[in-house]
């Protein structure tokens, strides 16, 4: 969903409004909210917010029954220099903007791994090497067949009988 003030960015903030008894919704990015609201939505300070409302709110967290979620991001204000994303907007979003986005809050997703999983290296199972399929039958029995022919057409009576015999075990 866009931004219904820039019409640029995504909509991230969702500003709710029922005075007078009229329910509406304003769709804002992150940049348009923080100008709409004159407070700073990308600040340390929210990330810190959200990161205390996922660990209350994670099944982890909540129940005490395993490690909870990070409450606070490595450095809030840390940017990165492809798409611009803050390590706010990423806490807050849960997604990554772009492939640099991955180096750039490399320690936040490790910690964010190790919250979630319990470790930051796969422990699991792999998938088998898979194998040449078997061509299947009527693949194999339409190149007799075509084989076939041609020996008919070259008078190779012998090779037209080994194929006609082929053709015949495999049905």
């Amino acid at each position: 969903m866009q931004c219904e003030k820039c019409h640029i960015r995504s909509a991230t903030v969702h500003l709710r409004d029922d005075t007078y008894g009229r329910d509406s919704v304003l769709n804002l990015c992150l940049s348009c909210a923080t100008k709409a609201l004159g407070q700073d939505l990308a600040g340390g300070e929210v990330a810190q917010l959200i990161g205390e409302l996922i660990a209350k709110t994670s099944p982890a967290g909540a129940s005490g029954h395993g490690p909870a979620a990070p409450t606070l991001m490595a450095d809030p204000t840390c940017l990165c220099p492809q798409c611009g994303l803050t390590a706010a907007e990423f806490a807050h979003l849960g997604r990554l903007g772009c492939p640099t986005c991955y180096q750039t809050f490399a320690k936040d997703i490790e910690a964010l791994l190790q919250g979630t999983h319990g470790r930051t290296e796969h422990q699991g199972g792999r998938p088998h090497a898979e194998t040449a399929p078997e061509p299947a039958r009527s693949t194999e029995r339409e190149v007799l067949q075509v084989e076939l022919e041609q020996a008919v057409a070259e008078e190779a009576f012998e090779r037209a009988a080994q194929l006609r015999d082929a053709l015949r075990r495999l049905s």
